[in-house]
């Protein structure tokens, strides 16, 4: 155990001293293999244990956001403050921002005159402090643009039907934080393009931009670097890994061998040895990362010729199905898409989830956070020397709605508070390996999902979740006939969406 430990601390402080060599040269290598780059290394939350920011199109999303107060609205104006350096485990901005980027100093000298004293209503549904430092960054922003910020919390099943009815009242908020690129998001926003503002800047994050822009016009944005930012991560157990003898995914990862099959492997291995019908091997919300895998994802959306496909007739993607229910029936997988609290209670070696759930004051998992017992890797590759493909599980863009008061504002707002330099990156996370981890998903430009924008319960009738506990749940037998039955529905919703899209 103590040599073990001593890799472990030897490794650590490796990977540490290589990240600062990368940071001090502006590396920005994008590493084909599963093996990380070899340069790799506030305040109390009221939230319930549940999974507050489980995406609406998913099957395990909460009835009610427990996680805000019984009333619709809660607007926050206080917080606590801590300096803007960056650690050495959080790679800082300049690092993979191109040197075209506009400073601060540019961009807020081009504020338009006469904002000073205005409000800025910023609509969101997670807690404040599920940012570590945003009430800081919010007053910050007031004291270098005069420009008031009234940061509005939104219970989430009230959350996009507030914004719609206030679109139509002509009395919409300012900015929203987007969900998914899905007509839900959609239809209550406005170009950000008709703004004025300029998008090219390389600061902000082209693959986010890509994804929700439409005959020219970009609906949401996010920056690059920014630590608002949820791709899948693989948690898992470090107690159980110790207690029952089993690789470390991390140790795995920093060697080139962190892929689905050792997953598995290791699934089936801490099954054996816990020897208890309660024990879980794994637990994934509605990514569908296994088939992320062999870069097949359900739904795809061609950029160049404006159309949605599907990839349920496709031999890979019908191979990993059939490969996914096998492990299901062998009880490998969790029957329920979410599963934090068997993961709480040591129940669960491996759960998959936003990237939210590895910062300080997260309501995710949050005993077992506690106890410093989480760590987390990416998405595994398919195999050893494959391409890992990761995916971003919530892209915490925000757009602006239509009859927005001060749309043209709100660009400059979210240039501060996407920006990772205006945050204390020291305590940001409390999950290991979190800082080094996203430092590297975020510069795989991981896929964003058009699953929802086609997937949704008005078109297809049943969400994304349910589909996945459909074709889990079938039998290995009966996979490819479940996947068929979904073709007719799938084509007349992709019909729908291409025109939905078309008309923005």
């Amino acid at each position: 155990m103590m040599k073990k430990l001593s890799l472990r601390i030897l490794a650590s402080l490796m990977a540490l001293l290589m990240i600062m060599g990368l940071a001090a040269c502006g590396g920005n290598s994008d590493p084909e293999s599963s093996a990380a780059p070899v340069g790799g290394s506030e305040s109390e939350v009221s939230a319930p244990e549940s999974d507050a920011s489980a995406p609406e199109s998913d099957a395990s999303a909460p009835e009610s956001d427990a996680s805000t107060p019984d009333s619709s609205t809660n607007t926050t104006t206080s917080g606590n403050g801590s300096d803007s350096k960056v650690s050495a485990t959080q790679p800082s901005r300049d690092i993979i921002v191109s040197k075209k980027a506009k400073t601060w100093a540019e961009i807020k000298a081009q504020i338009p005159a006469g904002s000073s004293g205005k409000t800025l209503i910023v609509y969101d549904w997670n807690p404040v402090s599920e940012v570590p430092g945003m009430d800081k960054v919010n007053k910050n922003f007031t004291k270098e643009t005069g420009i008031n910020i009234k940061y509005t919390i939104v219970t989430y099943n009230s959350y996009f039907t507030k914004i719609a009815a206030e679109v139509a009242a002509k009395n919409a908020p300012d900015a929203v934080r987007l969900q998914n690129v899905d007509r839900q998001n959609l239809s209550n926003l406005q170009p950000m393009n008709s703004t004025g503002y300029d998008f090219t800047d390389s600061a902000w994050d082209k693959t986010v931009v890509d994804a929700y822009t439409f005959n020219g016009n970009i609906y949401g944005v996010n920056m690059v670097g920014s630590p608002l930012y949820s791709p899948w991560l693989v948690y898992y157990n470090k107690n159980l890994i110790e207690t029952y003898g089993l690789d470390d995914p991390y140790e795995l990862w920093k060697k080139g061998k962190w892929t689905w099959d050792k997953l598995w492997a290791l699934c089936k291995e801490f099954i054996d040895e816990a020897d208890g019908d309660d024990f879980i091997g794994l637990s994934t919300m509605a990514g569908m990362e296994y088939q992320q895998a062999y870069n097949k994802p359900a739904i795809i959306y061609d950029k160049k010729t404006n159309t949605f496909k599907h990839n349920l007739q496709d031999a890979d993607f019908i191979k990993s199905w059939k490969l996914y229910a096998n492990y299901y029936e062998k009880g490998y997988i969790s029957q329920s898409l979410t599963n934090n609290d068997a993961f709480d209670a040591g129940k669960l070696l491996f759960n998959i989830s936003h990237a939210i759930a590895s910062r300080n004051g997260s309501a995710y998992f949050r005993q077992l956070r506690s106890k410093g017992s989480v760590a987390c890797v990416p998405l595994p590759a398919l195999k050893s020397g494959a391409k890992d493909y990761q995916l971003l599980g919530e892209v915490q863009a925000f757009g602006i709605p239509k009859t927005a008061k001060n749309p043209n504002l709100v660009p400059y707002y979210l240039r501060y508070y996407f920006d990772v330099d205006n945050y204390n990156m020291k305590n940001f996370y409390n999950v290991d390996h979190a800082a080094e981890t996203l430092a590297y998903i975020q510069k795989k430009q991981p896929a964003i999902s058009y699953n929802p924008a086609v997937m949704t319960v008005e078109t297809v009738g049943v969400n994304p979740g349910t589909f996945i506990l459909e074709v889990k749940g079938c039998g290995v037998a009966n996979v490819q006939m479940k996947l068929d039955s979904y073709v007719p529905k799938l084509e007349t919703a992709m019909t729908e969406a291409q025109s939905f899209f078309a008309s923005l």
